[in-house]
């Protein structure tokens, strides 16, 4: 699977895996102070947020200070800090957290009226009750980055393209000046990878502007050649660059683990590497927050393979595709670990009957195409080279009487899902999962 990350820019250039602006950090002239204070004297967010000014050009100055005429004013009013529930071990302990990070400010540039503005930030924090003053300092860790992010998103301007999103307000920001440069940044955040009629027409008239002090970034989901295709993927192409990141599994998921844990000082054996690729799969983050506890636990950095298992909690994440992918390959082990998984994120089972559906539709024209002695018409379906040979190995799984079968079973499933007849959905999921590997359909009886 890969990522939408499309850069629109014009005397401005991509470095590395990141970005940057070219020149320094000046602010516009106007501005030749800045007053920073906090209701809480010299609180942790406030010493973030003079952290990240240091590379900008202008004097900060403490909030009792009297400043110049054209001084504006960042003064933070609150940061709080929530915990919602995620999920729970069998024990019932708590596995993971959602942690809700709320910053609300005002902000007044200088002639002007003092905006209140507020934002949240959050975070999944996995808890470990066996290992309560490496959490500890893990959590410090994690509200630490989580207030570096608060600073960021203090000087810099993001927006969050859902279905509730307004166009216009991506308009408004390309229209205002940038609080701390001349050369204005904008992240965008995509979700579905598609931006609809209105944000599409927006977008190719961004592009057509072509403003060289603005620097829109654009990230989202995985996008096909269908978006690719697209007038305003094109247009923004035009006068961009695209990247497609592709997630870490397999041995370049234990290769980047590896270095990791070498940089921290952790000396391990390659069963240390594979456990901690199983349990972090899909979920770098996790990985990270991991690998730091594992430093705090053994300081002498050589932990056991035994020691890893007691420390490190399962906090892999999959999405329906890649359980495809593993229905396909016949894993079976590994496919009842991903429905465990998407069941605890809360993945509706409407998405994973949708993708059982399709794929069973996918592999009876396949199946039919072969019946028929006819070669097999990949780019009609849709599939591309780095996936044909897990439909050819699922097809030599699937006998056509199995599939006629396992039509019969999706179709009970289905009907019982839309009549809310179905007391453990994730359960009954499982076993259809099962019956693409395949397994016996003889005495099965579905709901």
């Amino acid at each position: 699977m890969r990522n939408l990350i499309i850069c629109l820019f014009c005397s401005l250039v991509i470095s590395g895996c990141g970005f940057s602006l070219r020149g320094n950090y000046e602010l516009p002239a106007s501005v030749s102070q800045l007053r920073v204070g906090s209701s809480e004297a010299h609180s942790a967010l406030e010493r973030a947020l003079r952290n990240e000014l240091k590379p900008y050009s202008v004097e900060v100055i403490d909030s009792s200070v009297k400043g110049t005429s054209n001084t504006t004013s960042i003064y933070l009013l609150s940061d709080v800090l929530d915990r919602r529930l995620l999920s729970l071990f069998s024990t019932g302990q708590v596995a993971e957290y959602e942690l809700i990070y709320t910053v609300r400010y005002e902000l007044q540039f200088a002639n002007s009226d003092a905006q209140l503005l507020e934002f949240e930030i959050k975070r999944e924090y996995q808890d470990d009750p066996d290992a309560v003053l490496a959490k500890s300092r893990e959590l410090e860790l994690v509200l630490s980055e989580m207030r570096k992010q608060a600073a960021i998103r203090i000087i810099h301007q993001t927006l969050v393209a859902d279905a509730q999103f307004d166009w216009s307000t991506l308009l408004e920001a390309t229209q205002t000046l940038s609080l701390f440069s001349a050369r204005q940044y904008i992240e965008l955040e995509l979700p579905t990878g598609k931006p609809g009629t209105q944000g599409s027409k927006i977008l190719t008239e961004l592009s057509a502007q072509n403003n060289p002090d603005i620097l829109l970034v654009i990230h989202g989901a995985k996008i096909g050649k269908d978006v690719q295709n697209s007038k305003w993927f094109k247009a923004i192409d035009k006068h961009g660059t695209y990247v497609p990141c592709y997630p870490l599994e397999g041995n370049a998921l234990q290769q980047w683990l590896m270095e990791q844990m070498r940089t921290q000082g952790l000396q391990v054996t390659p069963d240390v590497t594979r456990l901690l690729a199983e349990y972090c799969e899909g979920n770098l983050l996790a990985a990270s927050q991991e690998i730091e506890k594992l430093c705090l636990l053994y300081p002498n950095g050589n932990p056991t393979l035994e020691e890893v298992e007691q420390a490190v909690v399962d906090q892999s994440r999959y999405n329906v595709f890649q359980l495809i992918d593993v229905l396909l390959a016949g894993d079976s082990q590994k496919s009842v670990k991903m429905l465990y998984r998407l069941e605890s994120e809360g993945v509706e089972p409407n998405i994973i009957m949708w993708a059982l559906t399709r794929e069973w539709q996918t592999l009876r024209a396949l199946q039919a195409s072969k019946q028929a002695g006819q070669a097999i018409n990949w780019n009609q379906h849709r599939i591309w080279k780095n996936r044909q040979g897990m439909y050819l190995s699922a097809l030599q799984r699937l006998s056509p009487i199995h599939m006629q079968q396992l039509q019969h079973k999706l179709n009970i499933m289905d009907s019982a899902l839309k009549q809310s007849q179905v007391e453990r959905p994730y359960v009954e999921l499982c076993h259809l999962c099962l019956l693409f590997i395949p397994m016996s359909l003889e005495n099965f009886a579905l709901i």
